[in-house]
């Protein structure tokens, strides 16, 4: 693996000047302003292109090291304090809406809705605010109830029963519901769909099998097929829950809602482990969970939709015509190792295959990644071996706590305590992903979540000004999306 970086923000280490000594202080400055010196000289001379907003330039590293400011323009703030709280994050959903309920008198939605992980009401998706089929200017969170909200169940311990899958008797632990009342928490969301024609070339993929199996052939874009948000849990795990598209009456409501509840997956080794991340894999083979809360352990649940290649039906053959999503309490689930350190705060999926853990200190990856998954799953072990990766780090022996980590096209992007926000382009290669960083955003209120809008074709990072997770003191911060490193 190869990395280079633009440039390495020396606020992480402001309280650190303060509080260590005068030896261990120099040490790390001297760290950073080595690698921020040598890197800020070797990009001078790379142009960027215009962001997404055709519009927007992102700013010359000579003249704004630290990208965005916050408080500057094109910055700003899209929802003030007093409507969410604490919020970890939002997936934008792709479904069949036009206008926000459904009325032309009621902004443009472009085709899908955020929902948004906040820890004051619940995720729900949310109501675009705004002019008659422009862009919302702000959102409302709806009614907090189903379908356009959910909660998760709260377990308290399972028992053993035998159902019927494909014919065949299976044991399967049931959970033990003691109400529908846990918040979810750090959330991911995959649409499997279809194209039918690339059933039997080469072009067929594991996910486009999986879609196919899952419409039984019929074709299927992103904003008709079922959308299946996975769901963290402190007090219960792993979940999905299916995302379908209303009827679109006029005035009623629009876009995909959780008509159907959660499944939860209810392995031993993911339930009740006070898990707070959930991340899919891009083909829909794996889904991980870990937790910021108890320990570093990091686990995957394999073919948590099914495994659309088993009896005979590879990738790039013909479907199986009795396909079903299966019950999560049939799919199997193990610990696949650590991400070192006391806690994982965060994790995504790199478009190049790979599983990237922010522990409280740095981010690691597994060594031999995915492959070290089959055995796992085959006879259980040896675990995947976790290793530093310096450069989303932040530079060798650089330690900042991550307080937001997503993944976005070719792109991570990680904020840290302070109001940094990094960005990293990585490119896969023969000999493994060349990773290039720079520094994207500084003085932002204390993110506690990122996301991406295709109605507002812009990021967005949710903040908290008080900085402890204070009733409704969190702000919505806008950003241009610029993903145009050379």
């Amino acid at each position: 693996m190869t990395s280079k970086f633009v440039s390495i923000s020396t606020s992480i280490d402001a309280a650190a000047v303060c509080r260590n000594s005068p030896s261990r202080t120099m040490r790390r400055i001297r760290q950073i302003a080595a690698a921020t010196t040598a890197l800020t000289f070797m990009l001078q001379n790379l142009a960027w292109a215009t962001c997404s907003d055709n519009i927007t330039q992102f700013p010359p590293v000579a003249s704004n090291p630290g990208g965005f400011t916050f408080g500057s323009a094109p910055l700003s703030t899209f929802v003030g304090a007093g409507t969410f709280t604490n919020t970890l994050g939002s997936l934008w959903v792709p479904d069949t809406s036009v206008f926000e309920h459904n009325d032309p008198r009621q902004p443009a939605t472009n085709g899908g809705h955020e929902w948004v992980f906040d820890q004051g009401t619940t995720t729900c998706k949310i109501t675009d605010v705004g002019p008659a089929g422009g862009t919302p200017t702000s959102w409302s969170i709806p009614t907090v109830v189903a379908p356009d909200c959910f909660f998760l169940p709260v377990v308290g311990g399972t028992t053993t029963i035998t159902i019927i899958v494909n014919g065949k008797s299976v044991q399967v632990s049931m959970p033990l519901i003691r109400g529908i009342t846990d918040v979810p928490q750090r959330n991911d969301v995959l649409t499997p769909t279809c194209d039918p024609t690339k059933l039997t070339l080469a072009a067929d993929t594991f996910l486009n099998h999986l879609g196919c199996s899952i419409s039984h052939g019929v074709p299927t874009d992103a904003a008709h097929a079922t959308s299946y948000m996975f769901t963290s849990g402190i007090r219960s795990g792993l979940s999905v829950v299916p995302l379908v598209n209303t009827s679109g009456a006029a005035g009623g409501d629009a876009g995909k809602v959780a008509t159907r509840g959660s499944d939860l997956y209810t392995s031993s080794s993911v339930l009740n482990q006070k898990l707070d991340t959930a991340v899919i894999s891009r083909d829909g083979q794996f889904l991980f969970g870990a937790s910021s809360k108890n320990g570093p352990n990091v686990y995957a649940c394999q073919n948590p939709l099914g495994d659309p290649t088993a009896g005979g039906f590879p990738v790039g053959g013909p479907i199986n015509p009795f396909f079903a999503v299966p019950p999560a309490a049939t799919v199997k689930c193990v610990q696949i190792g650590n991400a070192q350190q006391s806690r994982v705060l965060g994790m995504a999926m790199g478009s190049d295959g790979q599983l990237y853990m922010a522990n409280n200190a740095n981010v690691t990856t597994f060594t031999g990644f995915p492959a070290c998954l089959g055995p796992l799953f085959a006879n259980g072990g040896p675990p995947c071996t976790s290793v530093v990766n310096d450069t989303l780090s932040l530079g060798p022996g650089i330690k900042a706590e991550t307080q937001a980590f997503v993944s976005h096209g070719n792109y991570l992007y990680r904020a840290i305590k302070g109001g940094a926000l990094s960005q990293f382009k990585l490119v896969p290669t023969t000999t493994g992903t060349t990773i290039t960083a720079r520094n994207y955003a500084i003085a932002l209120p204390s993110p506690t979540g990122i996301g991406f809008s295709n109605t507002l074709n812009a990021m967005l990072v949710y903040g908290d000004p008080s900085g402890i997770g204070a009733p409704g003191a969190e702000v919505v911060v806008k950003l241009p999306v610029c993903e145009d490193i050379p």
